[in-house]
């Protein structure tokens, strides 16, 4: 069956079984051969009391199917009890009966896949359990049924007791019921079915499909995409096992690990999308969906101990697992629009599961409990449609190597004919080889007239070389001895610029002394003169000093004449102040004209001495300014002699300073010329030493000359050597072309018979 024919099949199974699944939950929901409990009553706590038909329990918590019980801490023992009226066991009974089936020996509880253990009681009396109390051990994908004799039951209301754990804190209360032989059949063979052994086989299928591929890796490890693929298969093949275990369940770290196989197996599909369709293929968010998919089971490792954290855990874990549907979806959809063809049955796949989840929350939110939940079969759905696409590329490259194989047929009848015009051209080469060994003859004797020429060139270059080698070195001391004659030349030519700029200096300093010196002689016969101008100033000074001193005298006399005025007119106050006092009132006005008197009288005489200490003081400063004068007086006659003497003296340097001015002047002239003889002598220096460069020049390049011939001539050697080894090359060469050409002579022999 073709891939794409397989695909069709499947999908219309799957059709097929969704609608069996919507008629049977339609035909349960008029089912009358089950009675459902549908008020519960429930406590936390344990006793064996609890299961007495007459316990009261009024107490407890009322509950109902479908509803969260709060247990608390994970594995806490509880009770659930329900009464049962007469009047509906008996309307059970009589459906039974029209049914077929005999209730009168008894009915079986069904427990469905409860997530708790427990233990049954009716009317008080112990009819078993489901799974294990102490310790904890469940099948919680399988249904359960246990038979209720009918001398359990008896004739009137009828108490059903639970003794419950759970491995959680928050249960949600199974849908409980009594029920025929013909509804315990259901539950355990077609319900247990497709719940449970169903998803067993197909986790065996999927175990021995990851193996197979995981071969195929190991055989061709460049298909990267069959490792993944099978890695995919291995880790949901143990989420598949778990879902339908019926035995060799390892307790809860298993069943943690099985639950966390499944986003794992996404992280393979993820990296298998990518590689299988080049979309996105990047080893890093490979590493990374991988290490995802591992830390979500060591998460549910973690939360093994509590069922409601882990069943929250796996619901959330489903987010991933989603998106790597979508991104599969985009993968594949990529990949179609590049013409992949094989990428159809993936995109079908993912249908096909999108609609056994879509059928799953359809009766999650309706509360309908469906005759199967498909979500395994959703990826086993996808699974299968990968399998169909490896397939496909599987028989694709069959195609490919069928067709190669026929196009290698092709090539084998072509290459005989080419192999018939190989020999003849084989032929032809063994004659053009033979002309080949007599030219290579021919050039290895032109080689060798060639290297000896080249061998006298090169000693010729190197004798010419010797000689312009020693040319060279004569003409570098030349140079050097011109060298250092010019740097001589340019010391004394310093030296005597610097002699003829000492001697100017000279000469200008002699001119500029002889100036000082003449206009210090002028200084010293106008400072005669002035000296007796200012002998005449200081005695025109003394005398008017003298007048003052006189004058200092007359204002003594005065202030004299002003203190006896002041005391007389002071006398003159007191008698008219006595005669004030004699005349009484009337004297009155003339007291007080008294007493003004009397008071400028003493200020007239405080004012006049006052005047006569400044009279004093003048009187001493003209004393000091006498004695001055005459010290003034005594200087400026020795001032006078010495300016004299200074005169004298200044006319003798002056006529010197004349005589050397003029030797400063013949030095500089005679500096001046041999100045100008040293540049001269210089420049003729530096034009000997461009000659002697280009000499050199000249030279250096005749031995460059002659290392290039000697250089060409081993060149011309070296090149005759690899010539020489080129022939020798060709000449094997022609030797193997013979010896080919003689072999393919052979098998075009062998060929033809």
């Amino acid at each position: 069956m073709k891939p794409l024919h397989a695909a069709t099949a499947f999908f219309l199974a799957f059709l097929f079984v969704v609608g069996a699944g919507a008629q049977d939950a339609s035909a349960r929901a008029d089912d009358r051969t089950r009675l459902l409990p549908e008020t519960w009553k429930w406590s936390l706590g344990d006793g064996a009391e609890r299961a007495d038909p007459q316990f009261d329990d009024s107490a407890w918590e009322e509950t109902g199917p479908g509803r969260r019980l709060a247990l608390g801490q994970p594995g806490t023992v509880f009770w659930l009890r329900a009464r049962l009226s007469a009047a509906s066991l008996a309307s059970l009974k009589a459906a039974l009966a029209s049914a077929g089936e005999a209730g009168d020996r008894g009915l079986f509880f069904i427990s469905g896949k409860a997530g708790s253990a427990a233990e049954l009681f009716v009317n008080g009396n112990y009819v078993g359990s489901r799974g294990s109390l102490e310790p904890f051990d469940l099948r919680r994908t399988r249904s359960a049924v246990l038979h209720v004799p009918a001398l359990a039951l008896g004739e009137g209301e009828v108490v059903l007791a639970l003794r419950c754990a759970y491995r959680g804190s928050s249960l949600s209360l199974p849908a409980y019921a009594l029920g025929g032989l013909g509804a315990s059949a259901h539950d355990l063979g077609p319900v247990n079915f497709w719940n449970g052994g169903l998803y067993g086989m197909l986790g065996a299928l999927c175990l021995f499909l990851g193996f197979y591929f995981l071969a195929l890796f190991l055989f061709r490890r460049s298909e990267r995409e069959n490792l993944f693929f099978g890695l995919t298969l291995a880790a949901i093949s143990v989420y598949f096992y778990e879902m339908g275990a019926e035995y060799l369940v390892a307790g809860p770290v298993f069943r943690a690990i099985a639950r966390g196989a499944l986003p794992l197996s996404m992280s393979f599909l993820f990296c298998f999308f990518s590689s299988f369709f080049g979309y996105r293929d990047d080893k890093r968010l490979k590493g990374l969906a991988v290490a995802l998919g591992f830390a979500v089971i060591a998460l549910f490792v973690a939360l093994r101990g509590d069922e409601s954290t882990l069943d929250l855990a796996f619901t959330v874990s489903l987010l991933p697992v989603f998106l790597v549907i979508v991104f599969g979806l985009f993968a594949g959809i990529s990949a179609v629009r590049r013409g992949r063809r094989e990428a159809v049955p993936v995109l079908i796949g993912i249908a096909v599961g999108i609609g056994f989840a879509s059928y799953d929350i359809y009766h999650q939110a309706a509360g309908i409990d469906p005759f199967a939940w498909l979500q395994g079969l959703a990826f086993f759905a996808l699974n299968v449609s990968i399998f169909i696409s490896l397939s496909m590329r599987q028989a694709a490259l069959k195609d490919q190597l069928e067709r190669l194989a026929r196009e290698a047929a092709d090539g084998a009848g072509r290459l005989e004919a080419s192999l018939a015009r190989l020999e003849r051209a084989g032929e032809e080469a063994a004659g053009i080889g033979r002309e080949l060994d007599d030219s290579v003859a021919e050039v290895a004797e032109a080689i060798g007239r060639s290297d000896e020429s080249a061998g006298r060139i090169d000693a010729e270059s190197k004798r010419q070389a010797a000689s312009a080698a020693e040319a060279d070195g004569v003409v570098a001391e030349f140079l050097a001895s011109i060298g250092r004659v010019n740097e001589s030349l340019a010391e004394q030519s310093s030296s005597v610029a610097r002699s003829a700029s000492t001697a100017a200096e000279l000469s200008a300093g002699a001119a500029s002394v002889a100036a000082n010196i003449e206009s210090t002689a002028d200084f010293a016969g106008r400072l005669a003169g002035l000296t007796a101008e200012g002998e005449r100033s200081v005695a025109a000074l003394a005398q008017a000093v003298d007048r003052v001193a006189e004058s200092s005298r007359g204002i003594v006399e005065i202030v004299d004449a002003v203190n006896e005025f002041a005391e007389r007119t002071n006398l003159l106050a007191m008698n008219a102040a006595i005669e004030a006092a004699h005349s009484g009132q009337s004297g009155k006005g003339f007291g007080i004209i008294a007493q003004e008197v009397k008071k400028l009288a003493l200020l007239q005489a405080e004012r006049a001495a006052r005047i006569a200490e400044t009279a004093a003081e003048i009187r001493g400063r003209a004393e000091e300014g006498r004695a001055d004068a005459a010290r003034v007086r005594g200087s400026l006659a020795e001032i006078a002699a010495g300016a004299k003497l200074a005169a004298e003296r200044l006319a003798e340097a002056k006529a010197g300073t004349r005589e050397q001015e003029k030797a400063s002047a013949e030095v500089r002239e005679a500096m001046e010329a041999l100045a100008v003889a040293g540049a001269a002598i210089q420049d003729e220096a530096r034009r000997q030493i461009d000659f002697s460069s280009r000499v050199r020049a000249s030279v250096q390049s005749l031995t460059t000359g002659a290392a290039e011939a000697s250089g060409s001539a081993a060149s011309i050697a070296r090149e005759s050597a690899g010539i020489v080894a080129a022939v020798r090359r060709l000449s094997v060469l022609a030797g193997k072309s013979r010896r080919l050409t003689e072999e393919l002579g052979r098998a075009g022999a062998v060929s033809n018979s």
